[in-house]
């Protein structure tokens, strides 16, 4: 079996994940290639859709597309390269648009997004069996606001550095000349100014019997490869853990998040702990939080994919665990729901992505 003789030691892991990556890089770099061989690509231009994208506020989200308003006959592959301003903004899901969707339905088929939010950019490769027609969207990106300001959204083949970036960022069939891309911006609004009220006669209300030394943590996290929220596909069972950082006994709570990722436990002393959260086949995000009494915003980040045995790594075991059931959905003889990392019901091509982007990593406090 794969896992037999794993090694968990830092040699033996890095060597599983060139092993991994290089493998990916490969089957992308082919299936691009040979779809493009069927023929040179027409010249299109794109446009991020729309050009000019606001968000409200800090951790609300929005979602853009790049589209093309001209005929994409002829088309059976794409590759998009974008960077962005990772200090106000973060892509939090890619998704699939209507002309990939009404053309690319074969198990084969390759969709395939690496996101890096630390550096800002993202990449894209996707290719079909058969040609897409007609105008509309390729891909839906969703962004989540991290800072107040507008920053650019651009093509550009750095997005793609290391995975055999387009020229000019963005490209059609293997080959064929660059497309022309038109690039864009997004602004995260402040948040307007709470209105001071106006003192009046009315009575004070009766005190209740809620605790008035309780604090709750109103908490977030982001969920890869899922459809722009709300979305059922985001609601899923979390476990959270409060750690005093002055020493003492861990607190724990197993909430479910609501459809946009959001979730909340209460009940917990006011002080300074560390925070950390974990979803079955995610990797532990942890912070530092200080809590003090009432309600506690805290935003846990993106919660990587790819631990298919929650062990708090992606490793050659949970591959394993992948390619047994690849190929399988909901219903099927062999399916493992484990390997299903977006929810989606079916293990494909997508749950690879997720893996191979987090695989030889390991979350907040390493293997249990």
């Amino acid at each position: 079996m794969l896992e037999a003789g794993l090694s968990r030691s830092g040699a033996g892991d890095r060597r599983s994940s060139q092993m991994m990556r290089q493998a990916w890089v490969v089957v992308s770099t082919v299936f691009l290639s040979v779809s493009g061989l069927a023929a040179a690509a027409p010249a299109l231009s794109v446009a991020l859709n729309p050009s000019a994208t606001s968000i409200p506020v800090v951790t609300a989200t929005a979602s853009v597309a790049v589209h093309t308003d001209d005929d994409a006959s002829g088309v059976n592959s794409f590759s998009f390269g974008l960077t962005f301003v990772p200090g106000i903004v973060q892509i939090t899901d890619v998704q699939r648009g209507g002309l990939y969707l009404a053309s690319c339905v074969a198990p084969s088929d390759l969709f395939s997004v690496t996101t890096d939010n630390a550096t800002g950019k993202l990449c894209v490769l996707a290719a079909c069996q058969e040609s897409f027609s007609g105008s509309g969207d390729f891909i839906t990106i969703s962004l989540q606001g991290q800072g107040v300001g507008t920053g650019a959204l651009t093509f550009s083949p750095d997005g793609c550095v290391g995975l055999n970036p387009p020229p000019n960022g963005c490209q059609m069939n293997e080959g064929s000349p660059f497309c022309a891309a038109t690039s864009g911006s997004v602004t995260v609004q402040a948040p307007a100014p709470t209105p001071t009220p106006t003192p009046s006669n009315t009575p004070t209300s009766t005190p209740t019997n809620t605790p008035t030394n309780s604090a709750q943590v109103l908490g977030a996290v982001t969920l890869q490869g899922r459809p722009t929220p709300p979305n059922a596909r985001w609601s899923v069972p979390l476990r959270m853990s409060l750690t005093p950082q002055g020493g003492g006994q861990a607190l724990t709570c197993t909430p479910t998040t609501d459809q946009s990722g959001n979730f909340s436990c209460g009940g917990f002393a006011p002080g300074t702990y560390t925070a950390c959260v974990k979803q079955s086949q995610t990797l532990r995000n942890c912070q530092s939080v200080s809590l003090v009494t009432g309600n506690n915003p805290v935003n846990f980040g993106t919660l990587l994919e790819g631990d298919a045995n929650d062990d708090n790594c992606v490793q050659l075991v949970d591959f394993s665990i992948l390619a047994t059931t690849f190929g399988k959905c909901t219903g099927d003889p062999g399916f493992d729901a484990r390997a299903d990392f977006d929810l989606s019901g079916c293990v494909v091509l997508v749950d690879f992505s997720l893996q191979s982007a987090n695989f030889g990593q390991c979350g907040a406090g390493g293997s249990p």
